[in-house]
């Protein structure tokens, strides 16, 4: 037996024949480095892009995940080249720029390619699903009783209002017109 010093800085007791044999060449510290080298698929397990991608399967194939109603039980699903790997997503979507999230363009889309983006709070919040309990079908548009409402908060915290009379245009063209309202807000407010 012989007393050896890895270059680690470790003490082991290793047998002679192992040693002239080449059968030992450090205390184990190699071969688990080697070992964690060979495991490591591409070093970004603990960063934020790898965990809007887990998070985004569990949503749409975990069953058991809080979030499965609003996402798989709608019948939204992760592109097949992105549930096979992170390394797939991350070459399509790329680096997070900070302050963005995952957004699906389409709302009642699948998470691929095509329909997704890295977006602002701000792109994420005009790009919502109208609400179940919209009596308009169209976000930021309230039927106000004899007028409908074009609603709208800026991006400093103002809100603005426009509302058509049903009286003044009909039932159909003041919602027209609240649509249109709401639009223009939507494309002119937020310009920098």
């Amino acid at each position: 037996m012989w007393r050896c010093v890895c270059d680690c800085g470790t003490v082991r007791d290793v047998q002679g024949y192992n040693l002239s044999s080449g059968k030992t060449n450090s205390c184990g510290c190699f071969s688990a480095d080697v070992a964690s080298r060979n495991n490591k698929k591409h070093g970004m397990r603990k960063s934020t892009e790898y965990r809007i991608w887990s998070l985004m399967i569990q949503r749409c194939h975990n069953k058991n995940n809080p979030g499965y109603r609003n996402w798989g039980s709608r019948g939204i699903k992760v592109c097949d080249a992105w549930l096979e790997s992170f390394e797939n997503f991350y070459k399509d979507m790329g680096r997070r720029p900070d302050g963005t999230s995952l957004d699906r363009i389409d709302n009642d889309g699948n998470y691929e390619p095509s329909n997704c983006r890295w977006a602002t709070k701000r792109q994420q919040t005009l790009n919502r699903r109208v609400r179940r309990d919209s009596k308009t079908g169209v976000n930021g548009v309230s039927d106000c009783g004899n007028r409908y409402c074009a609603k709208y908060t800026k991006p400093c915290g103002k809100k603005v209002e426009k509302n058509f009379s049903k009286n003044k245009y009909g039932d159909r063209e003041a919602f027209m017109l609240a649509v249109s309202a709401r639009k223009y807000m939507e494309d002119n407010y937020d310009v920098k």
